[in-house]
């Protein structure tokens, strides 16, 4: 059970989660915890220790907050960052199946940033309240 890996997951989806929640620690401590020793990461990941998917699992929380920070902020050390993770981590590249996951994942984040539907599309409407 390799230790850097799983704390390098548990680390990146707390900081992930905080980003997300806000302040709020119970939360992402409790998603760092699951998201390293659920069942999937526990059977598939490691279980097979096959490493393109155990760089993807440990990296991926890491291009997320990245490429949204690039994405809302547009800075573009945000994205030199976005870019040296990825390059460091290019071994998940070898799997075309993980080159599709992480460029859905990183399009899933996107969308909301480019589609602010709460200042845009329900202004006018008083009888909605979306809060998105």
């Amino acid at each position: 059970f390799p230790s850097h890996d799983s704390w390098l997951m548990g680390f990146g989806m707390y900081l992930f989660l905080r980003e997300k929640i806000g302040q709020s620690k119970t939360f992402p401590i409790l998603g760092g915890l699951f998201y390293m020793f659920n069942p999937y990461m526990m059977i598939s990941v490691w279980h097979r220790f096959i490493h393109t998917t155990m760089i993807l699992a440990a990296v991926l929380p890491f291009l997320a907050i990245f490429w949204e920070r690039w994405m809302r902020e547009g800075r573009t050390g945000r994205l030199v960052v976005f870019l040296l993770i990825t390059s460091v981590s290019s071994y998940i590249f070898g799997t075309f199946a993980y080159l599709v996951t992480v460029w859905i994942f990183l399009i899933f984040i996107t969308i909301p940033v480019f589609l602010p539907m709460k200042n845009k599309l329900f202004k006018k409407s008083k009888s909605c309240d979306f809060d998105l």
